[in-house]
């Protein structure tokens, strides 16, 4: 699945109503290399169950976060957030330079919030696309 939607390296972000964190966990999970999970919108349910290494600080201490972990293993990142239960998404020039400086093979991102909807309109200023994306699924 990862070659047939070209997911397997960059930065890959999908969007839209419905399966975004989903396919992008299932992505993750197949992908030989290490990847990072990430969002620009809000995101729920991160994945320490899932054996990724988890950093979640304020975007501009992400990057310094993110390089602080163990560099063997695949990496969760986000901002805090007031809303309970969900994280803040960090910010498109962020995930480019921790892709970058990272050495991430594929960098997984959840580009649009759809929350509870049954068909996604997006606004005048969605989906937040990194201007790094290489693939928008």
């Amino acid at each position: 699945m990862i070659d047939l939607l070209e997911a397997r390296s960059g930065v890959v972000c999908a969007v839209g109503a419905g399966g975004k964190k989903s396919l992008l966990k299932h992505l993750a999970l197949q992908h030989p290399g290490r990847v990072a999970i990430t969002a620009t919108v809000f995101i729920t349910d991160f994945l320490e169950h899932m054996g990724f290494a988890v950093a979640i600080e304020a975007d501009a201490e992400l990057p310094a976060a993110v390089a602080s972990l163990d560099p063997t293993r695949n990496v969760a990142y986000a901002c805090p957030c007031d809303k309970p239960g969900r994280l803040a998404g960090a910010s498109p020039s962020t995930i480019e330079r921790i892709h970058r400086e990272g050495g991430f093979a594929a960098t997984y991102v959840k580009a649009d919030g759809a929350r509870m909807r049954f068909v996604k309109a997006p606004s005048d200023d969605e989906p937040v696309l990194p201007d790094c994306a290489t693939t928008v699924l």
